[in-house]
C-alpha cells in the first residue's frame, strides 16, 4: 500500500494544488485508505464550514463593483 499522506498534501488535493500525477495518486490511496479518506472528510468538512462563516465577505462587492452594477 501506499503511503498515507499528511494534511498539508490532503488540503492541496482538495484545492486541486497538486500537479496532475499527485492529484490522481492521492485520489487512488484515498479511496483505499480509510485514514486518508476520513482526513479527507475532515478537510472537506472544515472548509465548507470556512466557506460559510466567510459567504457574506466573499459575496460583498467592492466599492467600485457597486458603482458599475449602478451604471448598468
Amino acid at each position: 500500500m501506499e503511503h498515507c499522506f499528511d494534511e498539508g498534501t490532503i488540503q492541496a488535493f482538495l484545492d486541486g494544488e497538486l500537479a496532475g500525477g499527485a492529484q490522481e495518486s492521492v485520489a487512488r490511496h484515498v479511496a483505499v485508505c480509510d485514514a486518508c479518506a476520513r482526513l479527507l472528510d475532515e478537510a472537506e468538512q472544515d472548509s465548507a464550514l470556512a466557506f460559510s462563516a466567510l459567504e457574506m465577505e466573499f459575496n460583498a462587492l467592492v466599492p467600485t463593483e457597486r458603482i458599475r452594477t449602478s451604471l448598468y
